[in-house]
C-alpha cells in the first residue's frame, strides 16, 4: 500500500510548512514570481527543474543539486520546480512540487513568465543523472551547466536569443541534454511546452504538413531523430523560425550531440553563433526543407532571411 501526494506551492526553503502559499495554475504562480523579478530587473531568473526518486533517502538527487548550484551567481534568481520526493534547496525557492511529473511542466512556468516578462532572460536547468544515474549523464550535466550559468550566456550578444554550451542542428536543431539561456522576447513566441509534443506528433502525422516523407517512414525512426515523443522537450526551445542560437565550446571540441566526445567540464569558451561546425561535422540527417516546414507547420512563419540554416545548407 502507498500513497499517492501531490502538492503545488511557491515555498522559500526556510520556511514552514504553515506559511505555504497554495496556488493553482502556472499563471498564478507565474503572477509571484513576476513580482520577485520585479524587484531587480538585473536578474537572470533560473527555472530549475528537479527530480528526486520518491523510494530513496534523496543523497543522489542532494548531491547533483549541491553541484549545480555551486555554478548559482549573484546575477541568478533560482525558482524549483521538484517531483517526486521534496529535498531541501538552500538559496532557492519552490516554485511547485509534484509527486510525478516531467521537464515540459517546468518549461512550461518558464514559458509563462516570459509572455509576462519580455525583457527578462531565463535559464533553463535540471538535475540530469537523477533518474538515470550514469557517468556519461554526469559529465553532459557538468558540461551543460557551466554553459547555462556562465557570464558568456548571461551577457550573449544581441544577435543571439539562446546560448548554450553546444548547439547542435542534427538530428534536429537541439541541445543535447536540454540546458540553456534564452530571452524572453523570443521564448515568448514559442507554443506552449506542454502543447508542443502533440503538435510536434500532428504535423508529423497528417501525411501534409510535411512533405517528402510519409507518417508510416517517421515510425520507422526512433523519435529523437525528429524531435518527437519525450525529445520534443530538446526541441522545444529551438522550434521558432526567428531563432539565432551560440554556443561556447570552442572549435577544439568536435562533439556536436549525443554522449561521444563530450568536452571536461572546464572546456574553453569562445562563443559564437550557431551551428559552429560544417554539416559534415554534425553527421548530417535534418535536411533543410523539412526544417522550414516544420516552421510553417507550427507557427505559419518562414524561416527569415537571417535564419541559421540558408548558409549552413549552402552546397
Amino acid at each position: 500500500v502507498y500513497f499517492f501526494f501531490q502538492t503545488k506551492t511557491l515555498l522559500p526553503s526556510y520556511t514552514s510548512t504553515k506559511e505555504q502559499m497554495q496556488i493553482d495554475s502556472p499563471r498564478l504562480r507565474i503572477t509571484q514570481t513576476k513580482k520577485m523579478y520585479a524587484r531587480n530587473k538585473e536578474t537572470i531568473t533560473v527555472f530549475y527543474n528537479v527530480y528526486t526518486n520518491p523510494w530513496s533517502y534523496g543523497s543522489l538527487a542532494k548531491s547533483i543539486v549541491d553541484e549545480q548550484m555551486k555554478g548559482i551567481g549573484s546575477i541568478h534568481q533560482v525558482f524549483v520546480r521538484s517531483i517526486g520526493k521534496p529535498i531541501q534547496i538552500e538559496h532557492a525557492t519552490i516554485l511547485q512540487h509534484d509527486y510525478k511529473g516531467d521537464e515540459p511542466q517546468t518549461l512550461e512556468l518558464l514559458y509563462h513568465f516570459c509572455v509576462e516578462n519580455p525583457n527578462a532572460t531565463v535559464v533553463y536547468l535540471h538535475s540530469k543523472g537523477s533518474f538515470h544515474h550514469k557517468k556519461q549523464n554526469d559529465r553532459l550535466r557538468q558540461f551543460l551547466t557551466r554553459g547555462a550559468l556562465s557570464e558568456e550566456c548571461a551577457h550573449m550578444p544581441d544577435q543571439c536569443n539562446i546560448c548554450s554550451s553546444r548547439f547542435s542542428p542534427h538530428p534536429h536543431p537541439h541541445t543535447s541534454g536540454n540546458m540553456w539561456v534564452a530571452k524572453c522576447e523570443y521564448v515568448r513566441k514559442l507554443i506552449n511546452p506542454i502543447e508542443f509534443a502533440q503538435k510536434m506528433e500532428d504535423i508529423y502525422h497528417d501525411g501534409d504538413s510535411i512533405k517528402g516523407i510519409t507518417p508510416g517512414e517517421v515510425d520507422k525512426y526512433h523519435p529523437s531523430w525528429f524531435g518527437l515523443g519525450r525529445y520534443a522537450a530538446e526541441h522545444w526551445i529551438y522550434s521558432h523560425p526567428s531563432v539565432v542560437p551560440c554556443d561556447l565550446a570552442s572549435d577544439e571540441y568536435k562533439f556536436t550531440w549525443g554522449y561521444e566526445g563530450i568536452p571536461d567540464q572546464d572546456f574553453q569558451i569562445d562563443l559564437k553563433i550557431g551551428p559552429r561546425f560544417e554539416k559534415q561535422v554534425f553527421q548530417p540527417f535534418a535536411d533543410p526543407l523539412r526544417i522550414q516546414q516544420e516552421y510553417l507547420a507550427l507557427y505559419n512563419e518562414p524561416a527569415p532571411k537571417n535564419w541559421w540554416g540558408w548558409d549552413y545548407y549552402k552546397d
